[in-house]
């Protein structure tokens, strides 16, 4: 068993890989210009399912509870403690992580309960409408002709 290395799949490789890269350029774009809770907005004016976009805006905004209160916890463990001792602070990180679960548990429950005392509905209303300026068409061409380049590009002697 031996592979050879072809005009074709030389070919082929590279357009995979190139069509692998825009999408990790177009992704990491997203990603670090646009706030999640616009993203989640985004994705629910997109027409993704409701059901999906309240999941991820509960899953955003749990995960950061949760990022808060293990803040806290490290905090008041560094003041609380003196000097590094391998067994005790294996103790007292598995007892923070315990005070972390149940905290955040009961935070999930008085906030839950504020929302239904609130009647919400599934929609997150928003000060600010979305709006689709300059920059954004410009980036979505710029991303159109990127794929249609990649895809219309030769491939050798014989295309996909």
């Amino acid at each position: 068993f031996h592979l050879r290395a072809t005009e074709e799949g030389c070919a082929r490789f590279l357009s995979v890989l190139a069509r692998a890269s825009l999408s990790a350029v177009s992704l990491a774009t997203l990603a670090l210009s646009t706030e999640l809770p616009d993203l989640v907005r985004g994705l629910s004016g997109l027409g993704v399912p409701r059901v999906i976009v309240v999941t991820m805006s509960f899953t955003l905004r749990y995960l950061s509870l949760l990022r808060d209160e293990a803040r806290r916890l490290a905090l008041a463990r560094e003041i609380r403690t003196f000097s590094w001792r391998p067994r005790l602070a294996l103790r007292a990180m598995g007892h923070s992580a315990g005070t972390l679960f149940v905290r955040t548990f009961e935070r999930a429950e008085r906030v839950h309960a504020a929302m239904a005392t609130r009647g919400f509905d599934g929609t997150f209303p928003s000060l600010s409408p979305p709006r689709f300026g300059a920059a954004d068409l410009a980036l979505a061409a710029l991303a159109i002709a990127a794929a249609l380049a990649i895809d219309l590009a030769p491939l050798g002697t014989r295309g996909f």
